[in-house]
C-alpha cells in the first residue's frame, strides 16, 4: 500500500482520537482495510492512553491488535467496514461523531448535509502515483 495512503488514515484515526480523547467510552473508527504496516506504534498508544486496539472484520470477528495493563483502560476500535453504499454510508454519516472521512465522490456532500467535519481522504485509484 502507498505510504501517503498509510499516512493519511493515521492522521484520520489522530484526529478522531484528538477530538475524543476524554470521553471514556471506546473510540470506534469505521474505515476501510487496515493492513499490518499501518498500525500505531505501541510508544504512541501508550503515550496517548491507550490500553487496547481491537480490529473488528466484516463478519464481526474481534482481533486485538496490542494490548497492555495501562489503567485506566482506553480502547480504540479499528472496524473494517467500508466502502458503503451510497444509501448506508448516509445513515452512518448521520449517526457518527464529529469528524467523517470522505473522498469527495459525494461523500463530501453527506458529510456537509449531516453536519460533519469531513475529513478528506485520497483514494488510490483517484490520483496518479
Amino acid at each position: 500500500m502507498c505510504m501517503w495512503l498509510i499516512s493519511q488514515r493515521l492522521t484520520f484515526i489522530y484526529f478522531v482520537y484528538l477530538i475524543e480523547q476524554g470521553n471514556s467510552e471506546p473510540i470506534e473508527i469505521l474505515m476501510p482495510a487496515i493492513e499490518s504496516e499501518e498500525l500505531l506504534s505501541a510508544e504512541w498508544l501508550i503515550e496517548k492512553g491507550i490500553s487496547k486496539v481491537v480490529l473488528v472484520d466484516k463478519s464481526n470477528k474481534e482481533f486485538t491488535l496490542f494490548d497492555t495493563e495501562i489503567q485506566p483502560e482506553k480502547v480504540l476500535r479499528l472496524i473494517r467496514g467500508l466502502p458503503l453504499p451510497a444509501s448506508e454510508f448516509q445513515e452512518v454519516t448521520a449517526a457518527s461523531g464529529d469528524v467523517v472521512g470522505c473522498t469527495g465522490d459525494g461523500s463530501l456532500g453527506n458529510c456537509l448535509i449531516a453536519d460533519k467535519i469531513p475529513f478528506y481522504g485520497l483514494r488510490k485509484h483517484k490520483v496518479k502515483i
